[in-house]
């Protein structure tokens, strides 16, 4: 939701917003800062979408031929196999592409893979800001041929599980079995009270 502080924010130029932000130390156990656009609703949203839920985030973008497709499905695999308890977690998919990934771009795209789904999005300066604050890392390839909206995006396929302070509780490689993602998000969703 666009409340007047992220109004005031969003006006600011993304070096003095760092500057007035806390200061959070980068360890696993410290919540991560970030606004950016939620493509599904329009909305500016910050970190505070991570608080009082668990969270599993992706960084990658919508035109990866493997490593993306994979990984949101062994995180809708994770929902499906949660049954009612995926009522409780939430699955962020950050593109590190926001040229070619516009919102209705990005809203399409995670249909793909559940309504559940957030997907997030903003300017190069914030989406690196938001990859750095959780240790994922990307790198946009030149393109070789003609087409210079045909690239690649080298980046981290690891999927992060965020608790409900925001904090980083797990790191899940690529390829982790879904069974000991749930195995994992099940203790995780431990920590949340009763719905």
């Amino acid at each position: 939701m666009l409340t007047r502080r992220l109004l005031l924010a969003a006006a600011l130029p993304l070096p003095l917003l760092l500057i007035l932000t806390p200061a959070v130390a980068r360890s696993e156990e410290a919540p991560r800062r970030f606004m950016m656009e939620n493509a599904a609703t329009g909305d500016v949203v910050t970190d505070d979408i991570l608080l009082s839920k668990i969270s599993l985030v992706f960084f990658g973008y919508t035109h990866c031929p493997d490593v993306c497709p994979t990984s949101l499905l062994q995180v809708a695999a994770v929902i499906r196999e949660l049954g009612p308890d995926s009522a409780r977690l939430q699955p962020v998919f950050v593109t590190v592409d926001p040229v070619r990934d516009t919102a209705d771009v990005m809203r399409e795209y995670v249909k793909s893979f559940g309504e559940s789904f957030v997907p997030l999005r903003g300017p190069a300066a914030y989406t690196e800001a938001m990859a750095q604050a959780f240790g994922a890392k990307f790198e946009i390839q030149k393109p070789t041929g003609d087409d210079p909206t045909i690239y690649s995006v080298d980046h981290t396929a690891a999927i992060i599980m965020t608790g409900p302070d925001g904090s980083i509780l797990k790191r899940f490689t690529y390829n982790t079995e879904p069974a000991t993602m749930v195995r994992d998000v099940r203790e995780a969703l431990q920590s949340l009270p009763p719905a």
